[in-house]
């Protein structure tokens, strides 16, 4: 894998690594509540969806 591909592959997060990387970017959570959120992410989250649809295949 090349330098430059490597350096823009991001790491899978978990829903709480999500929550913690929105606070980072200076995200607050006003008008919705961190659990909002947190069920927000797992509820239309791509990369668990396709988790799961792969372990049925």
């Amino acid at each position: 894998m090349s330098v430059l591909l490597q350096e823009k592959i991001k790491p899978i997060l978990s829903v709480d690594g999500q929550i913690a990387k929105l606070k980072e970017n200076g995200v607050t959570f006003k008008y919705i509540s961190e659990e909002n959120a947190k069920k927000y992410l797992t509820e239309n989250n791509y990369y668990f969806n396709l988790h799961h649809i792969g372990k049925i295949f």
